[in-house]
Order: C-alpha cells, then sequence, then structure tokens
C-alpha cells in the first residue's frame, strides 16, 4: 500500500503534450485540412481551367500569330504592286518611251552581269546575281521617269510650284501662297538652312518680279539679318523649271543653324501674311468679293461676260 501511494500521478500539461503528440490529433488535423473550405476553393478553381484545356489554347493562339502576320505581310506586298501599277498607267499616258526604257535598262544589266559570270566560269549563278540587279535598275528607271512625267503634267498649271516645294524633305517648312495678284502671280515660302526662300510663279514675269520684291522687303523687317532669296520658277529664261526646282533649292548654301530656323519660323507666325480668302458658299445678294479677289476690269470671263 506505501508503494501505490507514493507513486505521483503524471501533471496535467504533460498529459496533454503527450496526447498532442499522439497518433489521432494528427490524423485529424490531416482530415481538417483536407476537408476545409480553402481545398475546396482551390480545387474548384483548379478544376475549372484544366492544364490540358489551357496549354490546347496558349498552341491556338501561337498557330494563329504567324498566319496573321503573313496575311498583313502579303497585303502590303499587293498594295505595293497596285500602287506601282496605278504610277505605270499615270506615267506611260504621257511618256511613251517608258516601255522601252524599262526593257532597255533591264537587259542591258543583265547581259554585263552574264558576260562577267562567263568570264568567271559561271554564268548560271551570275545569271540569277544578273536578274536582280536588272530589275532593281528598271525600278530606278522607273522612279525618275514617274517623276519627271509627273513634273512635266504639273508645269502651266497654278499651284504647280508649291506642289514641287511639298517634296522638300525635313529641314524644310513650306507655306504656299503668302501673297499674289489678283492675275494669279503667287509667291510660295520654305524656310530652311539656307534661310528664307520666296519662290514666286505667274504670267506675267514684271509683276511676278514686283511682287517678289514687295514680299522680300516685308520678311525682312519681320526676320532683319536672315537672308531672303527669291527665285522664279517657270519654263522662260532666268528662271528655274518646275521639275529642278527641289534640286534647285537643296543645292542652296546652309547658312543657319536648325535653332535658327525654328526661331525664323516662330518670328513669321506673327507675318500676316496670304491671299485674303474667298467666303464658303454662295455670296449673299448684292455682296461683292474682297478687294483682293475680284478679277481686273480687263479680265476674260467665262460665257464672254
Amino acid at each position: 500500500m506505501a508503494t501505490k501511494s507514493s507513486r505521483r500521478p503524471d501533471p496535467p500539461a504533460k498529459r496533454s503534450d503527450a496526447t498532442v503528440a499522439s497518433g489521432p490529433p494528427a490524423k485529424r488535423s490531416g482530415a481538417t485540412v483536407a476537408s476545409g473550405p480553402p481545398a475546396k476553393r482551390s480545387g474548384a478553381s483548379v478544376a475549372s481551367a484544366p492544364p490540358a484545356q489551357r496549354s490546347g489554347a496558349s498552341a491556338a493562339d501561337a498557330g494563329s500569330a504567324p498566319r496573321k502576320g503573313l496575311r498583313g505581310a502579303a497585303a502590303k506586298v499587293a498594295t505595293s504592286f497596285r500602287q506601282i501599277g496605278q504610277a505605270y498607267t499615270i506615267t506611260v499616258r504621257t511618256d511613251r518611251k517608258l516601255p522601252l526604257w524599262l526593257l532597255g535598262s533591264f537587259l542591258l544589266v543583265l547581259l554585263v552581269v552574264v558576260g562577267i559570270g562567263t568570264l568567271l566560269g559561271a554564268p548560271g549563278y551570275f545569271a540569277f546575281i544578273g536578274v536582280v540587279l536588272g530589275l532593281l535598275a528598271a525600278l530606278i528607271v522607273f522612279g525618275r521617269r514617274a517623276e519627271r512625267a509627273a513634273y512635266a503634267q504639273l508645269e502651266g498649271r497654278p499651284g504647280a510650284a508649291a506642289a514641287a516645294l511639298n517634296t522638300l524633305k525635313r529641314g524644310w517648312t513650306v507655306t504656299p501662297a503668302v501673297g499674289g495678284t489678283r492675275t494669279l502671280e503667287v509667291v510660295h515660302r520654305a524656310v530652311g538652312r539656307p534661310g528664307i526662300v520666296l519662290v514666286g510663279e505667274g504670267p506675267g514675269r514684271g509683276r511676278l518680279t514686283g511682287l517678289l520684291q514687295n514680299e522680300a522687303r516685308r520678311h525682312t523687317r519681320v526676320a532683319p539679318g536672315i537672308p531672303v532669296i527669291t527665285v522664279q520658277a517657270g519654263s522662260a529664261d532666268g528662271q528655274v523649271p518646275i521639275g529642278g526646282l527641289p534640286r534647285h533649292m537643296r543645292k542652296l548654301a546652309a547658312v543657319l543653324t536648325p535653332a535658327d530656323v525654328r526661331e525664323v519660323n516662330q518670328r513669321l507666325k506673327a507675318l500676316r501674311l496670304g491671299i485674303p480668302q474667298a467666303p464658303h458658299g454662295p455670296l449673299p445678294r448684292g455682296a461683292r468679293l474682297p478687294k483682293g479677289l475680284r478679277p481686273p476690269a480687263d479680265a476674260d470671263l467665262p460665257g464672254g461676260r
């Protein structure tokens, strides 16, 4: 009896630790993790988008991307060929010798390259290169002849000089019709590193010279110290042809920096220039045109009036 009474029971804390370390609680905790709401929600999200379906959709998108790129490239090539065909149709109306020029340039380059290949002992390889170079030469000749034909069609028409100036690339700011007369003499302005270039066109050479001088004085007052160059566009002696106007502008010596060009453009914005604009739509009864747009008294009006 004394031995039984000497044993002390284990503290409750130790029994609780042993209980936690025993097997059943671990099984219960595992069951809790497996059956808890978060596991169900994550399982539902995975089931809504199976990996096999997601990989199949990605493969379909990856396969459609190259097809879309090929369609876009084919559309661009077709558009380019269509534009070349339209340019050829327009140019051949003015330049009847265009087909002969294209064929001659192609054959000349091809024969030269094949001859070089024959001397080197590889005519077949050089024939392929000759075809490519011949096509390139024909395209270059076609571009030059098309540009010349376009300028020939503009020759003598009002606004032809403005159309030629608009072909100038970066570095130039072109403003058409900054001054004019009632007899269709017009002055256009181009601002670049050579300075302010005033280009005049019109039927009356004497009136055009006076108009250019007046516009040069007005521009000099607004931009003092900036070179003002006057050019007459036309086919008479001392005038620059319409087709050679862009080349003539590019040959002018550059005296200004890009910062000076920007400053000159800002100054010219304050200068009120230009031919008076006609009102849009029919004139009201009894109204008269602005003074700058009235035809001269001796002008020949349509219908003999």
